[in-house]
């Protein structure tokens, strides 16, 4: 029998999708239950405002002093229209895991992952464990306890993705694409042995692939898009917006045309100005059109690179409470704060620890020092 190399293709293409780890139904709902946070002694509405949360972040943002050191790029100009809207910016934040499916976990139920999931830890399951933690973490089950719609949004990486959220928003469809690839398959078919054979179809009657770059680009665009229109959903809204940028692949140019180059001194920062000059424009409209006045932390998950243990950290705080800000405040004490502050409940705050990790070092955390004195 012949077997063409555009049956291989789709071979490969239905194996990668059947192979992917999916955690079972009972792992997820026991963690739910869990997870449930107890709201009955918490002041349930501070003044009897309940405000909108916007929890927007951007995938691998440096911060601002090793922008500089590692890429000497300045980026003193973004930093200044977040502080004229009237963001705080903590000037020496870490993340407390440099990894983003530890960090969220981590981040979103306030805890670090020793106490949250010592099972996970001691016996060195893959990180991929962590997904129902950021499912199903305190901080939604908290706020959805007290009337709040959960609302997220999709990216590229279907692991954050969450359409179990009360509001889901899915990416426009990529124009006219049947099939979209993942990153594996699109290096899969461009790798040399394919690209040095000429005038074989390998997708035969498939008109239009996008590829991955071609998916995420569109999928950031379509965030962005959406982000306007949850303004006008009524009632309180505690919405958590992961933005895959500036993360690779680096795919923007600064005014955000479609642009891919693997030089992260050229396209990360590329895409650090993209998601400066399309975040600012977002906020403006988050603060001026809702009313009350809402919460919003913008922050990256960590860093890039050699600075993966330095990120962005803004916060809007409305009523005063930016005063109890501080400028090392790391993402594990963010909700605590803002619940102790505003719902009146006594969570207090851990210390702020920043661990070193590396994929495929298990847990072997470390710490990750930092001489910031700003």
């Amino acid at each position: 029998m012949f077997i063409t190399f555009s049956s291989i293709v789709l071979v490969v293409y239905s194996l990668s999708h059947i192979t992917k780890l999916k955690l079972s139904e009972d792992h997820v709902r026991k963690l739910a239950d869990q997870s449930q946070f107890d709201t009955e002694n918490t002041n349930e509405v501070f003044n009897g405002v309940k405000r909108d949360i916007y929890y927007i972040i951007l995938d691998a943002y440096t911060r601002d002093d090793h922008l500089l050191s590692e890429f000497q790029f300045d980026n003193s100009e973004f930093l200044s229209e977040l502080e004229d809207l009237g963001f705080y910016i903590a000037r020496c934040s870490q993340p407390n895991y440099p990894s983003t499916a530890l960090a969220m976990a981590s981040t979103l139920n306030f805890e670090y992952l020793d106490s949250l999931a010592p099972d996970i830890i001691n016996n060195n399951y893959s990180w991929v464990n962590f997904k129902p933690y950021i499912d199903n973490n305190r901080t939604t089950q908290f706020f959805q306890n007290l009337g709040y719609t959960y609302i997220t949004a999709q990216t590229s990486f279907d692991w954050i993705n969450n359409p179990n959220s009360d509001i889901y928003l899915r990416r426009y469809t990529i124009g006219g694409a049947i099939i979209e690839l993942t990153a594996f398959e699109t290096m899969f078919l461009n790798s040399t042995i394919f690209r040095s054979v000429k005038g074989i179809d390998f997708l035969p009657n498939i008109k239009n692939v996008a590829t991955y770059e071609e998916s995420h680009y569109e999928t950031i665009l379509s965030t962005l898009d959406k982000m306007d229109k949850i303004i006008a959903i009524s009632g309180p809204k505690f919405s958590y917006i992961h933005i895959a940028v500036p993360h690779r692949p680096y795919i923007f140019t600064p005014e955000g045309d479609f642009f891919i180059t693997e030089d992260p001194s050229v396209g990360y920062i590329n895409n650090i100005q993209f998601i400066n000059n399309q975040i600012i424009p977002v906020l403006k409209d988050l603060i001026s059109k809702s009313e009350p006045a809402p919460i919003i932390i913008v922050q990256g998950d960590h860093g890039h690179g050699s600075s993966s243990n330095f990120i962005l950290n803004a916060y809007y705080l409305p009523n005063g409470m930016d005063t109890t800000l501080y400028s090392t405040i790391s993402p594990v004490n963010t909700f605590r704060l803002l619940m102790d502050n505003y719902f009146g409940t006594s969570l207090g705050l851990l210390d702020d620890i920043s661990y070193t990790w590396k994929y495929g070092d298990v847990y072997k955390f470390g710490i990750a020092a930092d001489d910031c004195h700003r």
